[in-house]
């Protein structure tokens, strides 16, 4: 990054926002995640070091909904279901191939190895969120986001060709 300082503010920021959406006002925070994982094409548009990790956008992002969300939930004395009863089945069993594949990954590579590895499936993690929050019209929200920002995106894309190909 050419700006560390503004990237980890920005970083920051956004992981605030998502807390505070994921406590305060659930379906916002889904949307902005999910506005993220529909434009940032590998979630690395921002990052800070932490620890000698770095932490990217779209991992703040994920952590901050969901600590916003489970401190939510434990402040209204809230029942949390990690696995809803429509998907709990196969729910249950991605999650128990994951950390398997996580538990080899750490003995063949190591920690460093498998956090970037396993970054794709944090997004289950969410999973219990999107149930526990998202009613049927909210879907019809989610698909207006999505096809907005997929809008954006080609627009962008569009235009870089344009500017480009020349």
């Amino acid at each position: 990054h050419s700006a560390p300082l503004i990237s980890a503010i920005a970083t920051v920021a956004a992981g605030l926002v998502a807390l505070y959406f994921g406590y305060k006002k659930v379906q916002v925070g889904i949307l902005l995640v999910l506005a993220e994982l529909s434009i940032g094409s590998f979630g690395r548009l921002m990052s800070l070091d932490f620890g000698g990790y770095p932490v990217s956008l779209r991992q703040a992002l994920f952590i901050g909904l969901l600590l916003g969300w489970l401190a939510g939930k434990a402040s209204r004395g809230e029942a949390i279901n990690w696995f809803p009863k429509t998907i709990s089945g196969p729910l249950r069993l991605l999650w128990l191939s994951v950390a398997v594949s996580m538990l080899v990954g750490l003995g063949k590579l190591g920690s460093a190895a498998v956090v970037a590895d396993a970054n794709g499936y944090w997004l289950l993690l969410l999973a219990p969120i999107f149930f526990d929050a998202l009613q049927a019209s909210d879907w019809v929200k989610v698909a207006k986001l999505m096809s907005g920002t997929q809008a954006a995106v080609a627009a962008t894309t569009a235009a870089t060709l344009l500017c480009f190909a020349w």
